[in-house]
């Protein structure tokens, strides 16, 4: 296959050269080049992650209590839908949701004007 590519760009220089295309006949590869923001998040994130399991394990030192109380939020759209076991973790699901939602515009916004 690559001799057929090569044979057509001989066959085809001669009538795209007096026209004024010019051919690169050869590839050209730059090496990927990360800037330090992206290498900064990538080890942000690897703390967060280190940082949860840290706190899942201090965790199960008060597995003993017998009580646990679990929730969440499902943002679908402009629409919240929150769940919880009880209201206490339900209200604070809320606010972590709010804080959250408010952390990722103000990222958003933050990215735009640096592209700008």
């Amino acid at each position: 296959m690559v001799l057929a590519g090569a044979s057509l760009l001989k066959r085809y220089r001669s009538y795209l050269e007096p026209m004024g295309v010019e051919l690169c006949t050869r590839e050209v590869y730059k090496p990927a080049k990360f800037s330090q923001h992206v290498l900064e998040l990538i080890l942000l994130g690897i703390v967060l992650i280190f940082l949860g399991m840290l706190i899942l394990m201090l965790s199960l030192l008060r597995a003993d209590e017998g009580r646990a109380e679990t929730g969440g939020v499902v943002i679908v759209g402009p629409v919240p839908i929150v769940f919880g076991t009880s209201q206490r973790v339900a209200a604070t699901v809320i606010v972590l949701a709010i804080v959250l939602t408010v952390v990722a515009l103000l990222l958003f916004l933050l990215g735009l004007a640096l592209v700008r």
